[in-house]
């Protein structure tokens, strides 16, 4: 049902995120990534191509975790280079549907998504998420059309960790995700770390507070979460991000 949910975007430029995953001030600056019409485009992202992307999404923290089990048909025809082609982490997923490519990839996902449920699953070998579709739809979709556009969120913008802890793939501790605090605590609040989102057992919070408590935030909160859309005649739709003393905005076209 995620996975097809991807059809149903109701923006040209629509960001997928987990609903346990917390956003943190600053989040806008993701669309640069299929949109990079800001001049600060530089400052926050190095892609491989400066062009606008079709997709972005980034690494999971277990990259290469039973690949070799899910591959759609027969390995000489898919390829070895399947088992190396690392796992996305699809609790952050940008598309962009002004290029008809990414239409087409949206539709593609959960068709071989079904294929894998119906024709690879089995009660010995479970699939244990929706990354494992993704995955396998991505690797066959870049085969089929070599200029589709992905570029990479990367993971100290969309933070999945689970720190500490022996049985982490990506260790937040230890990559800068969540940096120590002069009191020798690791950073567990949105101004002192990088991540743009954030997932996995590690909660970043803003002033104290995730948000739903009751008064948590208001209008004057500088990183407060951002508002409501407000559509206009155009159907632009506005967010207003507040900040340290002026508000941002990010339109999207509905």
């Amino acid at each position: 049902k995620a996975l097809g949910g991807y059809r149903l975007a109701p923006y040209t430029h629509t960001l997928f995120i987990d609903s346990n995953s917390f956003p943190c001030p600053g989040i806008e600056n993701l669309f640069q990534l299929t949109k990079p019409s800001d001049k600060n485009f530089g400052k926050y992202w190095q892609p491989t191509t400066t062009g606008a992307g079709d997709l972005a999404v980034g690494i999971d923290q277990y990259a290469s975790w039973q690949n070799d089990e899910w591959i759609p048909g027969f390995k000489t025809f898919i390829g070895e280079d399947s088992i190396k082609f690392a796992e996305r982490n699809t609790g952050a997923v940008l598309f962009n549907f002004q290029r008809q490519l990414s239409h087409t990839l949206a539709h593609f996902i959960p068709l071989v998504a079904e294929h894998i449920y119906n024709n690879v699953a089995s009660t010995k070998q479970k699939v244990p998420n929706d990354q494992v579709a993704f995955r396998v739809a991505l690797y066959l979709f870049r085969r089929f059309e070599q200029g589709y556009v992905e570029h990479q969120i990367p993971m100290h913008t969309s933070c999945r960790s689970y720190p500490g802890k022996d049985y982490a793939g990506t260790d937040g501790f230890l990559n800068g995700m969540y940096p120590l605090k002069s009191d020798g605590t690791f950073c567990d609040e949105c101004y002192c770390t990088p991540c743009l989102i954030n997932h996995g057992v590690h909660t970043v919070k803003i002033n104290g507070a995730m948000g739903w408590e009751e008064g948590s935030f208001n209008r004057t909160t500088p990183g407060a979460p951002p508002s409501s859309p407000r559509y206009n005649n155009d159907n632009i739709a506005t967010f207003t991000v507040p900040g340290n003393g002026t508000d941002r905005s990010m339109n999207e076209t509905k």
